[in-house]
């Protein structure tokens, strides 16, 4: 798995990479379903990475797929 390494290098760095992440999934859910399918992945990705972010990434993943079931049924 790649993750791009200046994603890598700013989670490393910065103890507030959940605040990047939670506006990453704001903006993205402007983007429509198809790109937050995209993030979530990513997400994911990074999550396995970052052992201190893990927690609040795996909450947005959860947003994430509740928003998707959301635009779903309707």
């Amino acid at each position: 798995m790649k993750v791009e390494p200046f994603i890598l290098s700013f989670l490393e760095h910065n103890m507030y990479s959940h605040l990047y992440l939670a506006k990453r999934k704001e903006n993205l859910i402007l983007n429509g379903l198809r790109g937050k399918k995209k993030l979530i992945t990513h997400i994911e990705k990074i999550a396995i990475f970052d052992d201190g972010i893990k927690k609040a990434t795996k909450e947005l993943i959860n947003d994430f797929q509740f928003s998707l079931s959301e635009l779903e049924k309707n």
